[in-house]
């Protein structure tokens, strides 16, 4: 067996995993549905 294709997001900024993947019987075509996680950074200056 070989690697057929290598899935990943153009951007994988956060994704943690492949979630499910399908292809065409003839392998000419393929879907995949992934988890992102993003959150915010706030910083706070001159709390007393």
């Amino acid at each position: 067996m070989q690697p057929w294709k290598e899935l990943r997001p153009a951007d994988s900024t956060g994704v943690l995993a492949i979630i499910a993947a399908v292809s065409t019987t003839d392998g000419r075509s393929y879907a995949y549905s992934f988890d992102r996680w993003l959150s915010d950074l706030y910083v706070v200056d001159g709390l007393k």
